[in-house]
């Protein structure tokens, strides 16, 4: 026969248990939540990506050709030097969100959705390394020069922009 002491120390025991369990099971869905916290914009991003990727590409080529025939010759004449210098800030901003959703496009397509929200979680940065070497190992080397060429591009454009806004 189990005593009064004894059963309440037994009965202590196992609520102890239990709450270690249930503590291990909350620390547990608290990272799972916050797991999916964080993946919820990445999937989000990603989504619209492709969703909107065809649109995203036309507004960059057309912000490509805007700027090379409208804003940099307006660079050349003092009077009209502002509004090229803003008018290449601009497009610049275009330019990002088309060679963002073009390396995205190519990081998924070459190594797949884990290695993509690996380059995302980087700060996004790390998609366009990705997709040079994804573009490199399949040895599409038209590929590496246009990511290599359109980032030059967005370098000299908003280089240029900051020179002429300063």
């Amino acid at each position: 026969m189990i005593r009064q002491g004894e059963a309440t120390r037994v009965l202590k025991e196992r609520l102890t248990q239990v709450a270690l369990i249930a503590r291990f099971l909350v620390a547990r869905l608290g990272y799972a939540l916050a797991g999916v916290v964080l993946l919820l914009p990445v999937v989000g991003v990603i989504l619209l990506m492709m969703w909107a990727y065809n649109t995203i590409q036309l507004l960059s080529i057309a912000a490509t050709i805007v700027s090379l025939a409208v804003f940099f010759p307006l660079l050349i004449f003092s009077k009209t030097r502002r509004i090229g210098g803003w008018g290449l800030f601009w497009t610049t901003a275009v330019l990002v969100v088309g060679f963002w959703a073009l390396t995205i496009a190519i990081t998924l397509n070459v190594f797949g959705p884990y290695v993509l929200v690996f380059g995302l979680f980087l700060l996004g940065a790390g998609v366009v390394p990705l997709s040079i070497i994804g573009t490199a190992w399949q040895h599409d080397w038209a590929g590496v020069w246009t990511i290599l060429l359109r980032m030059a591009f967005i370098f000299v454009t908003s280089l240029t922009a900051k020179a002429v806004l300063d």
